[in-house]
């Protein structure tokens, strides 16, 4: 399934150049060099950036979101992080 591709692409993108320690900077140096906007809105449960959208030619759904949630401490270090998906559908 290729959403599940993109995902493993992502994954291994992030956690080969920004392991657990780096700092809030370096995602966003990590994204401006991956091209993806640093629009990163603020939940209750952290960070979130949308790694990309890709388009979907179904009935069901229209696109996929994949999107990359982040969890900081209070140096702005990265403590926790999860790649995942989610579709705009019927």
């Amino acid at each position: 399934m290729k959403e599940d591709e993109r995902i493993s692409y992502w994954k291994s993108e992030f956690s080969t150049q920004i392991p657990d320690g780096s700092t809030y900077e370096d995602i966003e140096r990590w994204a401006t060099s991956h091209n993806i906007p640093f629009n990163v809105a603020k939940g209750d449960e952290g960070y979130f950036l949308v790694l990309e959208e890709t388009k979907e030619n179904s009935v069901v759904c229209v696109s996929w979101v994949y999107k990359l949630a982040f969890q900081v401490n209070e140096k702005r270090e990265l403590t926790e992080y999860e790649i995942g998906r989610q579709g705009r559908c019927l």
